[in-house]
């Protein structure tokens, strides 16, 4: 019979609470994330303004607390941040894109702006 250490058991029960937290975390990231690209691609400069500053603080804070490398948020970040600044610069370079990108996969004869009815 192997011996289990105090410590072992200690380690083990805190490794399940730091997974719960970080899973917790990641999960409101994700959200905050596509909060911003529904603001995106729905053209709202507003919205998708607010909802970039919510992204970058809640993954600054991940970083901050060890749940991500600081790496990886600094490129969730620039990914997100590069269509918010198209869209303030040039929304209709966007609206044309989302119409291009619509007419090669074939989802209809009539393309549908962002935020009007269904795509696909």
């Amino acid at each position: 019979m192997p011996v289990v250490h105090k410590s072992t058991i200690r380690r083990a029960r805190q490794a399940v609470k730091r997974h719960d937290r970080n899973r917790a975390t990641l999960g409101a990231l994700k959200s905050l994330v596509k909060k911003v690209q529904a603001a995106v691609a729905e053209k709202k400069v507003e919205d998708a303004a607010v909802s970039l500053r919510q992204a970058t603080s809640a993954l600054g804070k991940a970083v901050t607390k060890g749940v991500m490398k600081p790496n990886t948020a600094s490129r969730r970040i620039a990914r997100l941040d590069a269509p918010c600044q198209l869209l303030v610069r040039f929304p209709l370079v966007i609206v044309r894109t989302f119409e291009i990108v619509l007419a090669l996969t074939g989802c209809g004869d009539s393309v549908p702006r962002p935020g009007e009815g269904d795509v696909c």
